[in-house]
């Protein structure tokens, strides 16, 4: 569940946008082309802020109010203007200082890709000996489900999913398996891939961007660490405003739950806003997707 809050009063912390922190050119060339593919790179957005002040995990909530509220933060934040105005800046939209915020604490704890172990394994039954992912044979389909789902689709986004408890609600709250989902998914115009490869390269290549990797000089193995604190956001202007500006829509009860009431299209990644907090070199980043970005009919 989200914690609401909104208004500012005393100031404890300082934003100020990080040179070239927006630019998505960070990213490899392939993993560019893939986004572009997949429909979701023109409704992405990496904006990246330094902080004074100390982060706390159990005021959360008053950091992100204040961030919100921020006035560098505002004219930095790109936000969708509207059905098809495309992106401006969150102080374009002539919000005021009392900016509200709904946040969620996710967990950035997983430090390689042996996480997904569980969906490459073949006696899994969701990818094929080659890689690919399996389709569903006629017994395991339900009428509402869209045509382009295969079993690794399915398992991320069907409750009736035989595989659904392959990873556990804890898990899906994990940082990476958030960016896997949304890529498997794809934005409202997709090229799909049936490469479970191609899919985790380009979640690692996105997540090692995100979060920055510690070796633990206490160890003697030199285990990785990571020290970073993420979490979804919504941002409205105001508590009693029902629509979200960043990310756009607001998010579901728990965030991945899809409407399948329609049957038989193509589903695409619902919009998202996280935000990671790296206390060590105070910084944050906030990294969103907007699915009315490139859509059709431009939602």
């Amino acid at each position: 569940m989200m914690e609401d809050g909104g208004g500012v009063g005393d100031v404890h912390y300082r934003f100020t946008p990080v040179a070239g922190g927006e630019k998505l050119e960070f990213l490899d060339k392939d993993t560019l082309q893939n986004l572009e593919q997949w429909g979701m790179l023109g409704g992405l957005r990496r904006h990246r802020f330094a902080y004074t002040g100390k982060f706390e995990t159990y005021k959360a909530q008053d950091y992100f109010t204040e961030m919100v509220n921020s006035r560098d933060v505002q004219y930095a934040l790109q936000v969708m203007s509207g059905a098809s105005s495309g992106f401006c800046r969150l102080s374009s939209l002539g919000c005021q200082d009392a900016m509200h915020v709904a946040v969620k604490e996710l967990s950035a704890t997983v430090t390689d890709l042996t996480f997904f172990d569980r969906i490459a394994d073949t006696d899994t039954g969701l990818i094929s000996p080659s890689g690919t992912f399996k389709q569903p044979n006629i017994f395991d389909r339900m009428p509402d489900d869209p045509d382009s789902f295969d079993l690794v689709r399915m398992m991320l986004a069907c409750d009736h999913s035989p595989h659904k408890d392959l990873y556990s609600m804890p898990e899906r709250q994990e940082l990476i398996f958030r960016i896997f989902y949304h890529l498997v998914l794809g934005g409202a115009i997709c090229q799909y891939d049936e490469s479970l490869q191609r899919y985790m390269s380009t979640t690692a290549a996105i997540y090692g961007k995100l979060v920055t990797p510690y070796k633990n000089p206490d160890s003697q193995d030199q285990r990785i660490l990571l020290r970073a604190h993420a979490f979804e956001l919504c941002v409205k202007a105001s508590a009693d405003d029902g629509q979200c500006i960043l990310p756009g829509t607001a998010p579901a009860a728990d965030s991945l739950t899809l409407d399948l009431s329609d049957g038989g299209g193509t589903v695409s990644s619902p919009s998202f806003a996280y935000a990671i907090v790296e206390p060590l070199r105070k910084q944050v980043t906030v990294f969103s997707f907007d699915r009315r970005a490139g859509s059709w009919n431009d939602e």
